[in-house]
């Protein structure tokens, strides 16, 4: 009886000393030792507070220790919000226990993308693995540069944010303009199309797919000068107009050892720019795309070179272009990635000086499915592969007669992927102009932006064959 008397001492002891009022979203202590209690409204299940407080928790008598159980003092009614109540953002995510199925991990609220395959309601719609990875226009304007967004994936989620509106990761998109000297270049609409496919390329992801040009896209014959030629000017150094690096610049030029494009012009610009919400638990965002030119192989490693480039501003990418070759250059005719064009030796009379161009070239179809490559059937860039192939530039001046050119070729489909920072807002842009002079037209098809949960391995942007 004496025993039992000095236990109970003990306890009321314990409880004196280590009793202490918690609120909000702290977590219990599992240490022995010591007990302490949330503040409790005398129910069995600890904590009204949301604050520590352990239902399976006990007291030894004999020592004066609190044994902790395993739980953090998640009440039963508090479940479903980790342990928060309604009006707490214990992640701080922005969002309180109310909205936030998961108020512990600040990487699952209503600004996160459905991640398919992991068995989690990343965005609290109430549904798992259930994104919306391709939607139709969602304004009246055919041109309005949002709907070009949505040809390319970018869609609202099906989850409520804040603002009572569906999770949108476009925060805003227009056509971009670039000005030099006297002069500014907008983009043509034109220039531009949402397009169920082009020629046998269909969309990598949804219907359809979104294709600019430095002429007009869909054009039966991209190298008709009266065909190509829009007439939108020309701006001096497109280098320093975009800008580009100097890298970029090496691959205009076709130099081999860095190059400047500060003499040249950049003509037939064209520029679709979004402003995009980074979803809270995304690491790395990827593209496809492939580019197709008929200044292939007449002006390989000339300084007439049309370019394409994506360049990325956020928080670790500083205007980095993101399309780029092994080399670290962009996508021209000059890069390692040309490859959908006739494999060497090419047709009769080929410019002895062009043909080097041929080398990394694998002919079509080599890809008869164009699940990888593409095709370049039915685009207008098949060069000598057409039915009736040309045996001259349609640019007067600019060839010798007897010799014949290519006239055409493409990189192929492409993705590109890079770092992002989860619940940034990033700008990138989508570039493709002609370098020079407005003749022989190229143009890029672009589809299937995306995401993923994991970093990228890298810090540096990879650009490399998609999967089929």
């Amino acid at each position: 009886m004496r025993r039992r008397t000095l236990s109970l001492f003990a306890l009321s002891l314990a409880v004196t000393a280590f009793a202490v009022p918690s609120a909000g979203c702290s977590a219990g202590n599992d240490k022995g030792g010591s007990l302490i209690l949330g503040k409790d409204s005398g129910t069995p299940s600890g904590d009204d507070t949301g604050g520590p407080g352990d239902d399976t928790g006990s007291f030894d008598p004999d020592t004066g220790n609190g044994l902790m159980g395993a739980d953090i003092g998640v009440n039963p009614t508090d479940a479903a919000t980790g342990g928060c109540k309604a009006v707490d953002d214990c992640d701080g995510d922005g969002y309180k226990a109310a909205q936030d199925c998961n108020d512990l991990d600040g990487t699952i609220n209503p600004e996160a993308y459905d991640f398919p395959g992991d068995m989690i309601d990343n965005d609290c719609d109430g549904t798992v693995d259930n994104p919306v990875t391709n939607c139709a226009a969602t304004t009246s304007t055919a041109t309005d540069a949002v709907n070009f967004a949505r040809t390319l994936d970018l869609c609202p989620q099906r989850s409520t944010t804040n603002a009572g509106t569906k999770f949108d990761p476009i925060v805003s998109a227009t056509w971009g303009q670039i000005s030099g000297g006297l002069s500014t270049i907008k983009t043509n609409p034109k220039q531009v199309g949402r397009l169920a496919a082009f020629g046998d390329n269909a969309a990598r992801n949804g219907a359809d797919l979104m294709g600019m040009s430095t002429g007009a896209i869909g054009s039966k014959d991209p190298r008709s000068p009266t065909l190509g030629a829009l007439g939108t000017g020309s701006v001096l150094n497109p280098c320093g107009a975009v800008p580009i690096n100097a890298a970029d610049a090496k691959s205009l030029t076709g130099s081999t050892t860095g190059g400047s494009c500060a003499t040249l012009t950049a003509n037939d610009y064209a520029e679709l720019k979004l402003n995009v919400k980074v979803p809270s638990n995304a690491n790395a965002m990827l593209f496809d795309f492939s580019f197709f030119s008929t200044e292939f192989n007449e002006f390989w490693k000339s300084d007439f070179n049309d370019g394409f480039f994506v360049l990325v501003t956020s928080k670790n990418l500083k205007g980095i272009n993101v399309a780029k070759d092994a080399t670290g250059a962009g996508i021209t005719v000059n890069s390692g990635f040309f490859q959908l064009c006739p494999a060497s030796p090419g047709p009769a009379n080929l410019d002895p000086a062009k043909a080097g161009a041929l080398k990394n070239c694998v002919g079509e179809p080599i890809d008869p499915a164009g699940k990888i490559l593409g095709s370049l059937k039915g685009t207008g860039f098949a060069g000598d592969l057409l039915a009736t192939p040309s045996t001259n530039d349609t640019s007067p001046g600019y060839s010798d007669p007897t010799l014949t050119y290519v006239y055409g070729g493409s990189s192929g489909w492409l993705s590109s992927k890079f770092g992002v920072t989860p619940g940034e807002t990033l700008v990138i842009r989508f570039i493709i102009f002609d370098t020079g002079d407005n003749r022989l037209d190229s143009a890029v098809i672009l589809d299937n932006i995306r995401w993923e949960k994991a970093p990228p391995t890298t810090v540096d942007p990879v650009v490399e064959r998609p999967p089929s």
